[in-house]
């Protein structure tokens, strides 16, 4: 049965960044754009894939590198075959990786070209969310609290999981300890990065969020009391359009709300 779902997004270069290195999917449609207002879509799909790239700064050409990643899982996704309902695996996000490489890793403008990658797809069993390196995915509960369902792939997280440091805020530290451990990189040797994979199932009144690192600081521990609310239309709308207003400005921003069907 084919059902509407609710996805709003919002993407916005910012005031100090000269490039728009962020990048967004909904659905099959890539959308790299140095400001997206807050929009929202009802997409009719039996399988619907959300998903939002960031441009490794300190890397060259991230801006090439997580439009091209997204370009190239879109194409994935399209290419399964008629009728074919499954989600896109870890295995799928390396074949990206190999043909990044191909696209990009011979041009000594775009080798090393690297991006993160958060990616939903919504399926009858569930939300399969596949991770690489420090954007996030987060449950919006009923309640209207955010859960983060991914752990960053940086060199902070690792070592406090390795116990070596005390488990923190990871924002407040150096920028050499929030370094990513994970990426995406136009590089053939660099095959040995980390594919974070889980399935989650989003009860009614229940929705799931996408972002870039720089959305985290704005994102509010609990929406508010509006959130589950039958008045309100427009939630994920609504929500984005709340998220984006506190935005610092200093980096690219993009995030993605998918409300699926009840």
């Amino acid at each position: 049965m084919t059902l509407i779902h609710q996805i709003a997004f919002a993407t916005h270069i910012g005031h100090l960044p000269r490039k728009q290195q962020d990048a967004l999917v909904v659905r099959d449609r890539v959308i790299q754009a140095l400001v997206v207002q807050p929009t929202v879509e009802d997409v009719q799909a039996e399988d619907c894939l959300i998903a939002v790239a960031d441009g490794v700064t300190l890397g060259p050409a991230g801006e090439i590198a997580s439009r091209t990643l997204l370009e190239i899982l879109a194409d994935l996704w399209r290419a399964r075959g008629k009728g074919e309902l499954r989600p896109l695996s870890a295995r799928d996000i390396r074949t990206a990786q190999f043909r990044l490489c191909e696209r990009l890793a011979g041009h000594s403008r775009t080798r090393g070209a690297a991006t993160t990658l958060v990616m939903a797809h919504l399926l009858d069993d569930g939300v399969h969310i596949l991770h690489v390196g420090d954007s996030r995915a987060y449950r919006i509960t009923a309640a209207g609290d955010l859960c983060c369902l991914t752990k960053d792939h940086t060199a902070a997280r690792r070592l406090i999981e390795e116990g070596e440091i005390p488990d923190c805020d990871v924002e407040k530290l150096g920028s050499i300890m929030r370094s990513l451990d994970g990426a995406l990189i136009a590089d053939y040797a660099a095959d040995d990065f980390p594919v974070d994979v889980s399935t989650v199932r989003l009860t009614v009144g229940e929705g799931l969020l996408l972002c870039t690192d720089g959305v985290i600081d704005a994102l509010p521990g609990t929406v508010g009391d509006w959130w589950g609310q039958d008045k309100v239309t427009d939630h994920a709308l609504r929500l984005v359009q709340q998220i984006m207003d506190g935005v610092s400005g200093e980096d690219n921003a993009t995030l993605v709300v998918l409300l699926p069907s009840g």
